[in-house]
């Protein structure tokens, strides 16, 4: 995205904030098209006999809880915006998953371990990725 701006001649953007003035509707945007895909997934397994999970992980972004100084390192930086951005697509997946029975909203699944499990707000470190396998070992069982 970056070289194709440089190409056409128009500044780069900020890759860790979204692009729009209409994050609401960017974020309510993107909650239906992965409504969607359950419900496309939800289809094919009807017709061709197959399980599935849909299982909606944790984001360190989107915790309101107080956060430890290591990760508030970690999400130092980010706009503020961008935080706003994806705790609102978490609320409405939340608030949404008791209409869909095989997505399993597990965003809360490691606030609370004593320690810190994060590498950055998107990824685990091996403990938090061992955590996060049992979460979902306990959804498919």
């Amino acid at each position: 995205a970056r070289k194709i701006a440089q190409w056409n001649g128009r500044p780069t953007t900020n890759s860790y904030e979204p692009g729009t003035d209409d994050l609401a509707g960017l974020a309510d945007d993107i909650v239906m098209a992965y409504l969607a895909n359950y419900r496309l997934v939800a289809g094919l397994s009807e017709q061709y006999g197959f399980d599935f999970y849909f299982i909606w992980q944790p984001y360190l972004i989107t915790y309101t809880e107080e956060l430890s100084p290591e990760q508030l390192l970690l999400v130092q930086g980010f706009p503020v915006a961008y935080s706003q951005f994806f705790r609102h697509i978490y609320w409405q997946v939340e608030e949404k998953s008791a209409d869909y029975p095989l997505l399993y909203y597990r965003a809360n699944a490691l606030l609370l371990l004593p320690e810190n499990v994060w590498i950055d707000p998107q990824h685990l470190n091996p403990t938090g990725n061992e955590q996060m396998t049992e979460v979902i070992l306990q959804v498919i069982r």
